[in-house]
């Protein structure tokens, strides 16, 4: 599998039905978006004219919470304590379990590019609160001292977890990341929906067109961002197999009319 196919595969995971009818504009779609009997004369559907207004005014509200965003994340980013290395592994599998900043997205290792995964709190206590087993009579005893020490060291990873994630919950609290990335997730959702709406209006003018190219490339790049909150990593859309060429033509043609 290629890195664009990759990336790709990563872009598509997660996006709904709506969004991915959009991630599927080609140069068919958008050479037959005009209809034959457009005229310069005709007045522009008034439902997209509608809607685009609401998008824009949506698409203003996430700028503004995505700004406030990285103005906490960038605030708060010194004060942010790393979980202690007993209770993590070298690499996040899962994005749930990834180590994150204040505002919820990966932290990554600046020299692998890995992002550690952490041990739920849960299982650090189940380990660390375990009725230990008697030793067989025939153990050795350097084999004893490792399994003493590894007591040990659950106690000691359950102690500075249950500190840490007391301690991130805190911050979150009191800097208000919480409701930061609320209002972040409510401007995505709303962006995104909008997008949906306007994709199933039909233009009657190139403006029109040109709206419907202009909701595409910032709906694309809004989901984008989503995906690269999680990742923590930006995709290249233009290099995408599936994604590439529509948003390609859609620039261009926002480009050529400006």
């Amino acid at each position: 599998m290629t890195n664009a196919t990759q990336a790709n595969a990563q872009f598509m995971t997660g996006i709904s039905r709506r969004t991915a009818i959009m991630a599927g504009l080609t140069t068919t779609l958008l050479g037959t978006m005009i209809p034959a009997s457009a005229s310069a004369d005709q007045a522009e559907n008034a439902s997209l004219i509608d809607a685009y207004g609401e998008f824009e005014a949506a698409l203003a509200e996430y700028q503004a919470s995505r700004n406030s965003l990285e103005w906490l994340a960038d605030e708060w980013r010194h004060r942010w304590p790393l979980a202690p290395d007993l209770m993590t592994f070298p690499h996040a599998i899962a994005s749930d379990n990834q180590e994150t900043d204040i505002v919820g997205r990966p932290i990554r290792n600046p020299e692998t590019g890995a992002v550690r995964a952490l041990l739920p709190l849960e299982h650090l206590k189940k380990h660390a609160t375990a009725t230990p087993r008697p030793f067989p009579a025939r153990m050795r005893e350097g084999e004893k001292r490792r399994r003493l020490k590894y007591r040990e060291d659950t106690k000691t990873a359950y102690r500075a977890g249950k500190a840490y994630y007391a301690e991130t919950a805190r911050l979150r609290e009191v800097s208000g990341a919480n409701v930061v990335r609320k209002r972040l997730d409510i401007a995505t959702e709303a962006v995104l929906s909008l997008a949906d709406k306007i994709e199933h209006l039909e233009p009657v003018t190139l403006a029109g067109v040109v709206i419907k190219a202009k909701v595409y490339v910032a709906a694309t790049g809004v989901h984008n961002q989503r995906v690269a909150d999680t990742s923590g990593k930006p995709i290249d859309l233009g290099a995408l197999p599936l994604i590439g060429p529509g948003y390609g033509i859609a620039k261009s043609l926002i480009a050529l009319a400006a």
